[in-house]
Protein backbone atom coordinates (compact mmCIF):
# COMPACT_ATOMS: atom_id res chain seq x y z
CA UNK A 1 0.00 0.00 0.00
CA UNK A 2 1.23 3.48 -0.87
CA UNK A 3 1.86 5.91 2.00
CA UNK A 4 1.22 9.65 2.06
CA UNK A 5 4.94 10.17 1.49
CA UNK A 6 4.85 7.83 -1.53
CA UNK A 7 2.00 9.84 -3.05
CA UNK A 8 3.74 13.17 -2.40
CA UNK A 9 6.91 11.78 -3.99
CA UNK A 10 4.97 10.52 -7.02
CA UNK A 11 3.38 13.96 -7.46
CA UNK A 12 6.62 15.86 -6.89
CA UNK A 13 8.30 13.86 -9.65
CA UNK A 14 5.71 15.28 -12.05
CA UNK A 15 5.78 18.96 -10.98
CA UNK A 16 4.69 21.23 -13.82
CA UNK A 17 2.18 18.64 -15.06
CA UNK A 18 -1.49 18.12 -14.38
CA UNK A 19 -3.42 15.46 -12.49
CA UNK A 20 -6.99 14.19 -12.75
CA UNK A 21 -8.98 15.00 -9.61
CA UNK A 22 -12.38 13.95 -8.26
CA UNK A 23 -13.82 16.07 -5.48
CA UNK A 24 -16.88 16.02 -3.27
CA UNK A 25 -17.99 18.57 -0.72
CA UNK A 26 -17.72 18.04 3.05
CA UNK A 27 -21.08 16.24 3.05
CA UNK A 28 -20.03 13.85 0.26
CA UNK A 29 -22.16 15.51 -2.43
CA UNK A 30 -21.49 17.65 -5.50
CA UNK A 31 -19.04 15.27 -7.16
CA UNK A 32 -16.82 16.90 -9.76
CA UNK A 33 -14.04 15.67 -12.04
CA UNK A 34 -11.39 18.21 -12.93
CA UNK A 35 -7.79 18.63 -13.97
CA UNK A 36 -5.46 20.47 -11.60
CA UNK A 37 -1.87 21.60 -11.76
CA UNK A 38 0.23 19.28 -9.61
CA UNK A 39 1.95 22.23 -7.95
CA UNK A 40 -1.46 23.53 -6.81
CA UNK A 41 -2.46 20.09 -5.54
CA UNK A 42 0.75 19.78 -3.51
CA UNK A 43 0.24 23.26 -2.04
CA UNK A 44 -3.36 22.42 -1.10
CA UNK A 45 -2.36 19.15 0.54
CA UNK A 46 0.40 20.78 2.56
CA UNK A 47 -1.45 23.95 3.52
CA UNK A 48 -5.08 22.85 3.53
CA UNK A 49 -5.07 20.49 6.47
CA UNK A 50 -5.89 17.42 4.38
CA UNK A 51 -5.77 14.03 6.04
CA UNK A 52 -4.47 11.13 3.93
CA UNK A 53 -6.97 8.26 3.80
CA UNK A 54 -5.07 5.88 1.55
CA UNK A 55 -3.90 5.06 -1.92
CA UNK A 56 -5.18 2.02 -3.77
CA UNK A 57 -4.40 0.55 -7.19
CA UNK A 58 -7.32 0.82 -9.61
CA UNK A 59 -8.52 -1.24 -12.55
CA UNK A 60 -10.97 -0.49 -15.36
CA UNK A 61 -13.64 -2.06 -13.13
CA UNK A 62 -12.94 0.52 -10.40
CA UNK A 63 -13.04 3.80 -12.31
CA UNK A 64 -14.39 5.25 -15.54
CA UNK A 65 -11.21 6.61 -17.09
CA UNK A 66 -13.23 8.60 -19.64
CA UNK A 67 -14.91 10.50 -16.82
CA UNK A 68 -11.68 11.01 -14.90
CA UNK A 69 -9.71 12.11 -17.98
CA UNK A 70 -12.42 14.08 -19.77
CA UNK A 71 -10.53 17.40 -19.59
CA UNK A 72 -7.25 16.05 -20.98
CA UNK A 73 -6.15 16.06 -24.62
CA UNK A 74 -6.79 12.81 -26.50
CA UNK A 75 -3.14 11.68 -26.44
CA UNK A 76 -3.05 12.00 -22.65
CA UNK A 77 -6.38 10.17 -22.32
CA UNK A 78 -4.96 7.35 -24.44
CA UNK A 79 -1.86 7.18 -22.25
CA UNK A 80 -4.05 7.03 -19.13
CA UNK A 81 -6.16 4.24 -20.67
CA UNK A 82 -3.00 2.24 -21.32
CA UNK A 83 -1.62 2.91 -17.83
CA UNK A 84 -4.93 1.81 -16.31
CA UNK A 85 -4.94 -1.39 -18.37
CA UNK A 86 -1.33 -2.06 -17.32
CA UNK A 87 -2.15 -1.63 -13.61
CA UNK A 88 -0.05 1.50 -13.17
CA UNK A 89 -2.70 3.87 -11.81
CA UNK A 90 -3.72 4.53 -8.22
CA UNK A 91 -6.35 6.67 -6.53
CA UNK A 92 -4.98 8.61 -3.56
CA UNK A 93 -7.65 9.95 -1.22
CA UNK A 94 -7.35 13.02 0.99
CA UNK A 95 -10.06 14.59 3.13
CA UNK A 96 -10.64 17.89 4.89
CA UNK A 97 -13.49 18.73 7.27
CA UNK A 98 -13.87 22.08 5.53
CA UNK A 99 -13.21 21.18 1.91
CA UNK A 100 -14.45 17.62 1.59
CA UNK A 101 -12.78 14.70 -0.13
CA UNK A 102 -10.25 14.86 -2.94
CA UNK A 103 -9.25 11.80 -4.95
CA UNK A 104 -6.16 12.04 -7.15
CA UNK A 105 -5.41 9.74 -10.06
CA UNK A 106 -1.69 9.08 -9.68
CA UNK A 107 0.64 6.77 -11.58
CA UNK A 108 3.69 4.76 -10.75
Amino acid sequence: MKTREDVISMLESERGSQVAVRTTDAQGYNESHDVMEIDDVLDAIEEGGYEFLGCQPVTPDDIDIEEWAQDFEEEIRESLRESLADGELYVATFTSDERGQTDLLVWE
